[in-house]
């Protein structure tokens, strides 16, 4: 039996399928294939988060496993952790977020990994990131919101209805090629 592609929008441009459910019958080989309407996925199926860029991953097999020497940082880490404890909502002009960069190998991981660490020692939500260069999606900026969000719900549930609700107005969000994040020089 010779196959024959099925070209169904053969020609069109602009096209989108809200909900699809496809049957592909051919001799005794059946497959079926549905799409399952964004607000019915959970969130990890939504944002496709990468699950071993947080804090909580094992340093082991998911680098950097980088950790504060003791005593050394502790201003610090005393300062990011001050700022993160603190109300937002006090003072509107204090940014919420704060950017920890500088050199390969100056203790950005190792800090943050404390800072990390010692918030959810007391009990206060907290999501993060950690690049790491040549590991795949991890080394790339694209998937920072949708693992950061992912994080966010899941610790803060409330927020839940916030991020379906932009990534149902922006769908691109979720995408590398479209609407994600990305940073100009």
């Amino acid at each position: 039996m010779e196959n024959h592609p099925l070209n169904v929008f053969g020609g069109s441009q602009n096209v989108h399928v809200g909900h699809l459910n496809a049957t592909h019958v051919d001799g005794d080989y059946h497959v079926h294939a549905a799409q399952v309407r964004p607000e019915d996925k959970s969130m990890h199926e939504l944002l496709q988060p990468i699950e071993d860029a947080s804090h909580t991953r094992d340093r082991k097999r998911s680098p950097p496993n980088s950790a504060c020497a003791r005593g050394t940082r502790v201003d610090v880490v005393e300062n990011v952790t001050t700022w993160a404890a603190s109300d937002i909502s006090e003072d509107p002009d204090e940014p919420h977020i704060l950017w920890m960069h500088g050199y390969v190998g100056s203790g950005k991981s190792a800090i943050t990994q404390e800072v990390c660490e010692q918030s959810d020692r007391q009990g206060r939500p907290v999501v993060s990131f950690f690049f790491f260069r040549n590991t795949g999606d991890r080394s790339k900026i694209w998937r920072l919101a949708t693992t950061l969000a992912s994080q966010m719900a899941t610790v803060l549930p409330e927020t839940e209805p916030f991020i379906r609700a932009a990534v149902k107005a922006t769908p691109a969000l979720t995408r590398p090629d479209e609407g994600a994040l990305k940073v100009e020089a």
